[in-house]
C-alpha cells in the first residue's frame, strides 16, 4: 500500500474475496460505483477469467487494468479476446532477445530448436533453477542436501531469467519481474526501459 500512497495514488477500495460468483458479481459492483481510473486485480488465472468475462458482460473498463498471473500466459489472448489489448501484468520472465542476461540468447534459440515452442517463463525459471543448482554442486563439490542449501542461500548471482538472491528463510529477494501489456493481441514489455519492446499504452476504457 506504502508504493501507491509514495506514488500519490489515491485508493479507492481496497477489498479481498473468496471465488465465489455472487461475490465477485458484488464486487464488480462495488468496483464499477467508485468509478476509478485504474484497477488491479489479484488472483490465480481461473479467477480473473471468471472477473473478466463478468466485466465483458457489464460492458465496464477502467482506463488502466492489471491483473497478477494470468496476463503473462501465452494463451491469455485466446482466453479472453480483444479484451486483452491494453492489460498490464506482472511476468517472471519473456522469451524476447532483449532480455540480455548470461545464456539467455542461447537458452531461447536452443529451446526453439529442441521443441519447436517458445520458451515460457515457466521453461526459463526451470533452467535457471538447473543453474543455481549446477553452481551449488560445484562449488560445494557435494550432493549433501544441506551443504547445497547453505550454499545456495549465499549466492547473489544472475541466471537466464534474471538476478537470484534469498535471504535467509529462502525468499526470493533479488529478483524482479517485468511489467508486460498486451497490446495488438501481443505480448509486449513496457518496463523496465532497458529490456522495453514498446511503450505503455493506457486509456484502452469504451468510453
Amino acid at each position: 500500500m506504502h508504493h501507491f500512497r509514495g506514488a500519490k495514488l489515491e485508493i479507492e477500495l481496497f477489498q479481498g474475496f473468496d471465488a465465489s460468483e455472487e461475490e465477485f458479481s458484488n464486487l464488480l459492483k462495488q468496483v464499477m460505483e467508485k468509478n476509478a481510473d485504474g484497477l488491479i486485480f489479484s488472483a490465480y488465472p481461473f479467477d480473473c477469467y471468471k472477473f473478466i468475462h463478468l466485466m465483458q458482460k457489464a460492458n465496464y473498463r477502467p482506463k488502466a487494468i492489471a491483473f497478477a498471473i494470468a496476463p503473462a500466459l501465452p494463451d491469455f489472448y485466446k482466453h479472453v479476446g480483444e479484451f486483452a489489448n491494453g492489460v498490464f501484468g506482472p511476468s517472471q520472465w519473456e522469451a524476447d532477445k532483449r532480455i540480455l542476461f548470461p545464456g539467455t540468447i542461447e537458452f531461447i534459440e536452443d529451446f526453439i530448436r529442441i521443441s519447436g515452442k517458445t520458451p515460457s517463463y515457466h521453461a526459463g525459471g526451470a533452467y535457471g533453477s538447473c543453474q543455481i543448482l549446477e553452481k551449488a554442486i560445484i562449488q560445494t563439490n557435494s550432493f549433501e542436501h544441506k551443504a547445497i542449501s547453505d550454499a545456495i542461500h549465499t549466492f547473489d548471482t544472475v541466471t537466464v531469467t534474471g538476478r537470484f538472491k534469498v535471504d535467509h528463510t529462502g525468499k526470493q529477494i533479488g529478483h524482479n519481474p517485468i511489467i508486460i501489456q498486451w497490446q495488438n493481441a501481443k505480448k509486449e514489455i513496457v518496463y523496465p526501459a532497458r529490456m522495453q519492446t514498446s511503450p505503455a499504452l493506457i486509456n484502452f476504457s469504451k468510453e
